[in-house]
């Protein structure tokens, strides 16, 4: 069940990351503020000492399954309705 809110958080996430990626947040301000993930791995680990790829992976997977998430009680709504 892939919806609007599936496709939209998740071109939202791999936005963010290429923003971040190719250097234009070089503070990575952008990502720290959207990307939930890296709050609460920011409070075990350091973010730079495990690799940036991880962390866009996790976003990108986080808002995929937020999405996925909405889309299903969206429907699960129009049915009960």
């Amino acid at each position: 069940m892939f919806g609007k809110f599936t496709f939209w958080l998740t071109l939202f996430a791999i936005a963010v990351t290429v923003v971040n990626y190719f250097g234009y947040d070089p503070d990575h301000m952008l990502l720290y503020m959207v990307s939930i993930p890296v709050w609460f791995l920011e409070l075990f680990w350091d973010i730079h000492s495990m690799g940036m790829i991880y962390t866009y992976v996790l976003t990108i997977l986080f808002y995929a399954a937020a999405g996925l998430f909405i889309d299903a009680m969206i429907a699960k709504y129009r049915r009960r309705a």
